[in-house]
Parts: C-alpha cells; sequence; structure tokens
C-alpha cells in the first residue's frame, strides 16, 4: 500500500476532564462547560448522550439535560492543557491541522518499525487491513506521548481527513483504528449519517428520508444531492464516498479571506457600519459553507477619517460559518475600535484561522442513543417525555413523528410516513 497516510487524534472530553481534573468537586454527574458568549464549549460523555453539543446555547444544553451541572469554562485550565497537549503531539509530524477542542489532524511520517514493534496489534490496535508496520509503530509512540499526559487518545488513520476522522470516533477512547485507504469506502459504508458535519436541520432531513448510514447517501444519484441540499451535500456525499483530498493546513499555512467596504462617506453609525460588515461577511461564509469549512476569528482594520488604521479582531470560541455568530462577533470587533470620536472611511474584513468542520452528532431528541438502541423502554420513555413538554407547550398537533414504511422503496419520499406523536 502506497500513498498519504492522515491520523486523527482526539481526546474524548478533554475539556471536561481538564475541569474534573482541577475541580474534583464538580463530582461524577453531568457537566457543561460555558463559554464567554453564553454557548457550550464542551460537555462530558454524559450530557453528550443527551444531546448537548459545542455551540449550543447554554439554555438549550438545559433543557437537553436539566440534571446537569453548568460551570463557566474560563475557571479552568482548557486552552493551556490543549497548548500542552499540541506542542508534544506536534512532534510526531511534519505537518499537523488542530481540528477543535482536543482534535488533531497529523500527517503520518515513514520511519523503520523495531522487530520489538512488529507485533503490535495487541495494545489497543485494531488492525482491520494490511498496513506497514512504520504505521503501528507511529501509533503506538504517539499514544503513548498522549498518555504520558494523563489523557486517553482515541486515534484513526486512513487515507482522508474524513475518514481518519470517524475511525478514531468509532476506535474510541484509549485505542487507534488503522484503515487502508482502498479500503475507506467500505469502512465508511456502515458508519452513521450523523458523522457528516451538516447542518442538524439536514440530517434530520435525510433520517425522514430512510437515510441513516453514509452507505445509502452514498449512492443517492449526485444531482439530486446537489439540488436538495446544495454544493454543501455534494461535498459531503463526496466524503462518503471515500474522496476526500483535503490535504492537512498547519497553522501557519491556514486561509483567510478578506473583503474591503468603501463607504460613501465618513461614518460612525454603529448600526450602519454592522449591516454593511454582515453582508460581506455572508459573501464570504457562502463558499466556507460550500467546502464545510469554518473560520476562527474574525478581523477589522478601519481607516479613520484622519488617515490612521486601526485593527480589531474578535476569535471565535468555536471556529464557525454560521452568520448569525459571525454577526456577533463583528459587533464585538467593532465595539472594540479605537475610534477617538473619528468616523470611518474603509474598513477590511477579514475572516482567518479556516479550517474543516468536525463532525456533529444529531442530537435532537436523543437520536444519537435512540440509534445505540432506543428503542429500550428507557429510551423510548425519555422521548415521549420530551414530546409531552413540547406538546404542552406548542399544542398536541404540532409534532409527528415519522415512520420507516417501505425502507427499500427506489423513490426516497416514498419510504418514509407520518403519524401523530
Amino acid at each position: 500500500m502506497s500513498g498519504q497516510q492522515i491520523a486523527c487524534l482526539w481526546v474524548p472530553y478533554l475539556g471536561a476532564r481538564v475541569a474534573r481534573r482541577a475541580e474534583q468537586e464538580l463530582g461524577e454527574g453531568p457537566l457543561i462547560l460555558i463559554d464567554e458568549g453564553g454557548r457550550v464549549l464542551a460537555a462530558d460523555a454524559r450530557a453528550a448522550a443527551r444531546g448537548v453539543a459545542p455551540g449550543m446555547g447554554e439554555r438549550q444544553a438545559v433543557v437537553r439535560c436539566p440534571e446537569a451541572r453548568s460551570a463557566p469554562a474560563a475557571r479552568y485550565p482548557i486552552w493551556e492543557a490543549q497548548d500542552a497537549l499540541w506542542e508534544e503531539v506536534k512532534r510526531y509530524a511534519w505537518r499537523w491541522q488542530p481540528a477543535g477542542l482536543g482534535c488533531i489532524y497529523l500527517e503520518t511520517e515513514e520511519r523503520q518499525a523495531s522487530p520489538s514493534r512488529q507485533a503490535a496489534g495487541s495494545s489497543g490496535l485494531l488492525d482491520r487491513s494490511p498496513l506497514p508496520f512504520y504505521l503501528l509503530d507511529w501509533c503506538q509512540a504517539l499514544a503513548g506521548a498522549v498518555r504520558q499526559l494523563g489523557w486517553e487518545p482515541a486515534l484513526g488513520v486512513t487515507g482522508s481527513k474524513f475518514g481518519a476522522d470517524v475511525a478514531g470516533q468509532v476506535a474510541g477512547a484509549n485505542s487507534a483504528l488503522l484503515v487502508a485507504p482502498e479500503a475507506q469506502r467500505a469502512f465508511l459504508a456502515g458508519q452513521p449519517i450523523a458523522t457528516l458535519p451538516l447542518d442538524a436541520e439536514v440530517l434530520l432531513n435525510l433520517q425522514h428520508l430512510g437515510i441513516r448510514a453514509l452507505g445509502q447517501f452514498a449512492r443517492l444519484p449526485a444531482a439530486a444531492v446537489s439540488a436538495r441540499f446544495g454544493p454543501a451535500g455534494r461535498t459531503a456525499q463526496r466524503w462518503a464516498l471515500g474522496l476526500d483530498d483535503r490535504p492537512v493546513v498547519p497553522p501557519w499555512e491556514a486561509r483567510e479571506t478578506s473583503a474591503r467596504i468603501e463607504l460613501d462617506g465618513p461614518s460612525a453609525d454603529r448600526e450602519r457600519l454592522l449591516a454593511l460588515l454582515g453582508q460581506r461577511a455572508e459573501r464570504l461564509l457562502s463558499p466556507l459553507q460550500e467546502r464545510l469549512q469554518e473560520a476562527g476569528r474574525v478581523t477589522l482594520l478601519v481607516t479613520r477619517a484622519d488617515g490612521r488604521a486601526v485593527a480589531a479582531s474578535y476569535t471565535f470560541p468555536q471556529p464557525t460559518a454560521a452568520a448569525g455568530v459571525v454577526r456577533l462577533g463583528l459587533a464585538a470587533a467593532l465595539d472594540r475600535v479605537a475610534w477617538d470620536g473619528q468616523p470611518a472611511v474603509e474598513i477590511a474584513l477579514t475572516l482567518a484561522g479556516i479550517q474543516d468542520a468536525p463532525g456533529r452528532q444529531l442530537a435532537l431528541f436523543d437520536l444519537a442513543q435512540a440509534a445505540a438502541g432506543g428503542n429500550s423502554p428507557q429510551g423510548r420513555a425519555r422521548l415521549e417525555a420530551a414530546l409531552r413538554r413540547l406538546a404542552a407547550r406548542f399544542g398536541p398537533d404540532a409534532f409527528r413523528l415519522a415512520a420507516l414504511v417501505d425502507p427499500d422503496n427506489p423513490l426516497p419520499e416514498r419510504r418514509v410516513s407520518w403519524r401523530e406523536a
């Protein structure tokens, strides 16, 4: 086997683990960490199983997991722990790319494996296909370095970013899953559709159509996917087919996209400036959304009427391509500009730190847990309790359940029907 090998290493629930290490009084119950913007930065396994996900508003998170304990993320050295992790991990690759809290992509390096490592399949490495021994040796060394820091790594290795990401999720803590590039498509075919970094609404739509696995999504006509789900859907379908040629992009090579706004006349009207910036930002975000990418920060370079150029920036707690969240970041950056009583005549807007969107789990009504056995009495009871709460607020006729009535029908719209909740 030849060709590039990409690894995805992540430390499951790193933020919550750092918090518990720093404050043992947090206990073992569900834990949610809230960033300065009032959104979820991290959650532990119990809260995640109830549908709590990064980027979600605190109120949404509490509704999904009322028994969870909330704490401000800034109280704990989460970013310091991640920096220490990156410093250790990047020694094992020339090219590396952070991919969210506790997650990083690495290009593997071929090296001579020692004879003692050539039977390495017994230490948590799930070898699903013939692979060079240097990869087994490399994975063992990398995982060992992470364990020395006190964390439990999950590691996936194959020929693409998306495949490595999914393999790492399948492997789980303290394990590694290595998949030969030529076996990617077969491996991905059986994985849940929720591993794709698509909007929750799109994932729910796919589930209503009976599309629950990547293999089913991959078999849909490409033209139909593009027509219904747009360029982002077509990009996701290519990934499901194992056709992901994105390279590992180190931080020093991270992309930026910019636009310049020349004002008709000097202006200090905050709302007008924010409206202009929001409109231009949406244009910049459109190609990112199509490529399933996100921006890490927004930077403004404001030229004032006195000729002086002043800069201000805002870093998002989690990379985003959502226009509403970016608008909030623009408002925060505008408020940091040193105006000194001078209006603006020109503004340069830059979306920086562009990176690939991480896979998300579909959390509505705890469907992720339902897919793993939610037909149990406990899972059904939780779903019915959630429906009762929502029906009490919005009325008994506001909800319907999708029923898979003809899963093999060639027409997606005929595979499902609706019944009362």
